[in-house]
């Protein structure tokens, strides 16, 4: 079952019931994922989990690098 809200929204708008925003969505994730194969570089969860949850406090933080994984 759908929720309210999501069933409004699209039977409103025609583009989001053609499900081109979900298009795109997995077009950026398809890219996204390329990038890291690519590199090799990826940032460990709890290094975002930090950052996000510093980031949220308030707190002025830099970016995590991102970095081939060892092993």
């Amino acid at each position: 079952m759908e929720n309210v809200s999501v069933f409004e929204m699209q039977r409103n708008n025609p583009v989001l019931a053609a499900g081109e925003p979900r298009a795109d969505f997995h077009d950026e994730a398809e890219q996204r994922l390329a990038a890291i194969a690519a590199s090799g570089k990826t940032i460990s969860w709890s290094e975002m989990r930090r950052y996000l949850d510093d980031r949220l406090a308030g707190r002025a933080v830099a970016r995590p690098a991102s970095r081939k994984p060892v092993g």
